[in-house]
């Protein structure tokens, strides 16, 4: 997001912002527990991941655009899921979801939680701290969320800590700071 600002927004590189890129970028590489691991990574899962990292830039850029043309962050979050939700539904699998759903209808409350605790309420409050501050800054902020990630797998799922999951949450958390 923040190269992107630059240009689009003509938002200063600095050096602390470079510093904190690289650190945020390098803790979040350590929380992943990926270093250490003997497990591949299949270029799918890269390339998926780049995709929705661009994706969630372009969120960042076209959000910031909205909010200082006058848009809410309610408006921006609404239409934001509207086209989300339009652009999904053709890979929706119908014929599965629905006996799934009529056997068991709590899915569906459950699955509205989700969607506004762990969706909606996060994008929303996102796209609000766009109108507060830089664009590059608040992305650079929002890295905090493999450390969250981390931690609730760690209080939740007794997933264990290593400790350059630790030094990880300690870099992410000196660049956001």
């Amino acid at each position: 997001v923040t190269l992107l600002t630059i240009p689009v927004f003509r938002e200063k590189l600095t050096l602390r912002k470079i510093l904190a890129c690289l650190t945020t970028f390098s803790g979040c590489i350590l929380v992943t527990g990926i270093l250490g691991s003997h497990a591949a990574v299949p270029a799918k899962a890269v390339l998926l991941g780049l995709l929705s990292a661009f994706g969630y830039a372009l969120y960042s850029i076209f959000g910031t655009i909205a909010v200082k043309k006058g848009y809410k962050a309610l408006t921006i979050s609404t239409f934001t899921f509207l086209f989300a939700a339009a652009g999904i539904l053709p890979f929706a699998e119908f014929p599965t979801m629905l006996p799934i759903l009529a056997a068991h209808p709590e899915t569906i409350l459950i699955g509205v939680l989700m969607g506004i605790i762990t969706t909606i309420l996060p994008y929303i409050l996102y796209t609000l701290g766009l109108s507060k501050i830089e664009t590059g800054k608040a992305s650079i902020i929002v890295s905090a969320e493999p450390v969250v990630a981390t931690l609730t797998g760690v209080l939740f799922f007794r997933e264990p800590l290593s400790p350059l999951g630790i030094a990880g949450i300690f870099l992410v958390l000196s660049s956001v700071f």
